[in-house]
């Protein structure tokens, strides 16, 4: 039984050295720096550790309460998106339309990943500029996208309609109004990220001596 533990042990260590070199050659790799220390048995290992940036949320309440409006907007638009996709009219049928629908899937995932994002953050006091990218810049930029996507496919239904002057069924309607709801849900989300204020502060983990191997 000593031996599967220490096995396990080992493989822990060298997947959490991967990770931490992985970490390291990212886009995020001017956040860190190694160091080294005495491990267990005196073995020396290495850490990466954050020196980048650290950010904070002014009003954490106010933070909350944009996460949750951002899942409710992104709830709402996937209840559209499925509702679109599950009576598949005719103007969905459309090459032209329905490449824009499929990538406000993946829009919409973003959306909702970033607000999940933003949710955690509020349980802590600070966090660093991945994080922050990773949630609040995203939660705006995903906004963003939103508006351009749903106003492609507004756009695409709205030249099928026109091609069968509009002899649409009620699903077809639908649709079109659907995205045209999509571009208002997307451009409140990113009118509530407007209202929320963060802080830079410089890492004191950066002033540190660094220690390398």
């Amino acid at each position: 039984m000593e031996w599967v533990i220490k096995v396990t042990c080992f493989f822990c260590e060298k997947t959490n050295s991967e990770r931490q070199w992985q970490m390291l050659r990212n886009k995020y790799a001017k956040d860190y720096r190694i160091e080294a220390y005495d491990g267990a048995k005196g073995k020396l290992k290495e850490k990466a550790v954050y020196i980048g940036p650290l950010y904070c949320f002014i009003d954490v309440q106010q933070l909350r309460v944009l996460a949750l409006r951002e899942s409710a907007l992104a709830l709402i638009s996937m209840v559209l998106l499925l509702f679109s996709l599950w009576n598949y009219s005719a103007v969905t049928r459309q090459i032209y339309v329905t490449v824009p629908m499929l990538a406000l899937f993946a829009v919409v995932y973003l959306f909702f990943s970033s607000a999940m994002s933003l949710l955690k953050l509020t349980a802590q006091s600070s966090f660093k500029r991945e994080e922050k990218e990773k949630s609040f810049d995203r939660a705006k930029g995903s906004s963003i996208a939103g508006i351009i996507v749903s106003a492609l496919g507004f756009l695409a239904a709205l030249v099928y309609g026109i091609k069968v002057s509009f002899c649409f069924s009620f699903w077809d309607f639908f649709y079109l109004a659907s995205m045209g709801l999509q571009i208002v849900l997307f451009a409140a989300g990113f009118f509530f990220t407007g209202g929320i204020r963060l802080t830079e502060t410089e890492n004191p983990e950066a002033d540190k001596k660094e220690e390398t191997v």
